[in-house]
């Protein structure tokens, strides 16, 4: 299992599960050695982008953290959508394909509604700061919430 797997594998759940921390913490050491002999180096020598420079003024917790985030949140969604899109291409029905043909989507609109129809994360974990009283259900602050992306954009009058 890669790194990135475990680390999404740990974030990526509605509630807190630390029997998965273990194996989040353990990826966090490579990722933390290619951070502080790739990364940082070349920031030093002045060599990347001003957001990898950015590292420097990081503890280096932090820095393992955000660069953590950044790419697992350019990966997994990546994957996801390729293979989402690829589904709705190539599959059996091939809606996409389809419109694709007609003319109807060009390849960023296939990458929107690739996006629309599967969402590479189906939901998205939050901690409630305020109360909220949703159809009659208090939310307390800090409560987990799950805000539930795989229910969004499906009305098919809309789309």
């Amino acid at each position: 299992m890669t790194w990135s797997t475990e680390i999404i594998g740990f974030i990526g759940v509605p509630r807190l599960d630390p029997g998965r921390a273990s194996g989040a913490r353990l990826a966090l050491s490579p990722l933390r050695e290619h951070l502080e002999s790739v990364i940082l180096p070349d920031a030093r020598a002045g060599r990347g982008s001003a957001q990898m420079k950015a590292f420097l003024d990081l503890d280096r917790d932090q820095a393992v953290a955000l660069f953590a985030q950044i790419l697992t949140g350019g990966i997994e969604p990546v994957v996801a959508c390729l293979g989402s899109a690829l589904l709705h291409l190539l599959g059996p029905s091939r809606p996409l394909l389809d419109r694709v043909r007609r003319g109807e989507l060009d390849v960023e609109q296939l990458v929107e509604e690739a996006l629309r129809l599967e969402a590479p994360f189906h939901f998205v974990p939050r901690t409630a700061l305020d109360p909220i009283e949703l159809q009659g259900q208090v939310i307390e602050p800090g409560q987990r919430v799950a805000l539930v992306l795989a229910a969004a954009n499906r009305d098919p009058d809309a789309f």
